[in-house]
């Protein structure tokens, strides 16, 4: 039962202290600038009935739009001042919120704190229509904390028919719809609230005619978007810098009158004809290799019938008794040798298929090499895709 008494005096202690606090008087200036640039100037005056170091203000520069994507805007802090002195802040960022820590932690205040809080908003106005609009939480409904009286003061720039404005306010909780009554005022518009409880603050929408303020471009805006949607961006940059590889490198180059040729070039070899065709190493191409080794007379094919068959089932390859020689190809070299490494003179091409795999990636390797070393690529096509499959997946 003590235990329990304890408990419920200090529920009753913190409720006493939090309720203590509260913001005395908030006030907003707005100005809306011809350049584009939204000024914002926060006078707060914070009653401290227990000592702290300070407040925290959370600035929200990231938004969520209703399409699902991101849209942020550039909040530039100018200045901080407690009682018309600099004090000691640290900014940070707080999922979408700019977190301003205002006060020394060295230092305790109590009573009436005047903080005033500068900052500059860039991409505040969007374009609405034919209009330039402004949405603003003048005061956020992140306080824990009551105010007592609230006033918002939106400036508007130099020129602007009262009867070319429209505007709207909301005083309450987060999404709240009730209105809050502005008025023109000194070439602005002004709103007055009281007694706000926790967790309430005030939204303002004006809206007026292009033309009074700068905008940045669409390409601006462009860039903006892409950068707060990276995401979206990814890939439309992989499409283009594909794109721009393809005409740097992809396309045939250009060449003069061809003469006709009724043989392969000695140096290339039927296999690396095969590959030269489609870019690949293909197992018609190591047949063509094969085939080439008969011709020169480095092996013989033989036919493998079975007994009162029609077809043959299978070929045999013997190794002639011919010493290699210059007429061979570098791939030519290295196929007649993976033959018959360990294997004697005589090879059945069907035994070949289970054991002359590693075989016949070292030769691919050897011919795509061969056929880059003699100027037919830029690059071994092999790596090449391997590299552009890496980027494409990421």
């Amino acid at each position: 039962m003590r235990r329990l008494i304890l408990a419920i005096l200090l529920i009753s202690l913190l409720q006493a202290i939090v309720l203590a606090e509260r913001i005395a008087d908030y006030g907003v200036r707005i100005r809306i600038q011809p350049n584009g640039v939204v000024d914002v100037t926060e006078t707060i005056v914070y009653n401290f009935d227990f000592p702290r170091h300070g407040i925290y203000r959370d600035i929200p520069f990231r938004y969520r739009l209703s399409n699902g994507t991101s849209f942020s805007t550039r909040v530039h802090l100018e200045e901080v001042r407690a009682d018309g002195k600099p004090v000691p802040i640290k900014v940070s960022r707080a999922g979408r919120f700019l977190r301003i820590r205002i006060g020394d932690p060295s230092r305790l205040v109590e009573g009436n704190v005047t903080y005033t809080i500068h900052y500059s908003v860039l991409r505040a106005l969007r374009r609405y229509g034919d209009e330039v609009e402004l949405y603003w939480n003048a005061i956020g409904t992140g306080w824990a904390v009551p105010i007592d009286h609230a006033e918002v003061e939106v400036l508007l720039p130099e020129g602007i028919p009262p009867e070319k404005v429209r505007y709207q306010a909301y005083v309450g909780s987060y999404g709240s719809q009730i209105p809050l009554g502005l008025e023109f005022h000194e070439g602005g518009l002004l709103g007055e609230a009281s007694e706000l409880e926790a967790g309430e603050g005030i939204t303002v929408v004006v809206r007026f005619p292009e033309g009074y303020v700068s905008l940045p471009s669409a390409f601006q805006e462009a860039l903006w978007f892409l950068r707060d949607n990276l995401y979206l961006g990814v890939p439309l940059l992989v499409l283009l810098g594909m794109t721009a590889i393809w005409f740097s490198r992809g396309r045939d180059p250009k060449v003069g009158t061809i003469a006709p040729e009724f043989s392969p070039p000695e140096e290339v070899g039927p296999a690396g004809a095969g590959v030269l065709v489609d870019d690949r190493f293909d197992p018609r191409d190591l047949v063509a290799g094969i085939v080439s080794l008969a011709t020169k007379g480095y092996i013989r094919l033989r036919e493998v019938w079975e007994e009162n068959g029609k077809d043959p089932t299978d070929f045999e390859l013997h190794r002639t008794d011919k010493g290699p020689g210059n007429d061979l190809t570098p791939f030519e070299r290295k196929l007649l040798d993976a033959l018959f490494s360990g294997r004697g003179k005589v090879v059945r091409l069907g035994d070949l298929k289970y054991e002359f795999y590693d075989e016949v990636q070292a030769l691919a390797a050897e011919l795509y090499g061969e056929l880059t070393r003699r100027g037919f690529y830029a690059g071994n096509p092999d790596r090449v895709r391997d590299v552009y499959r890496g980027i494409a997946l990421g």
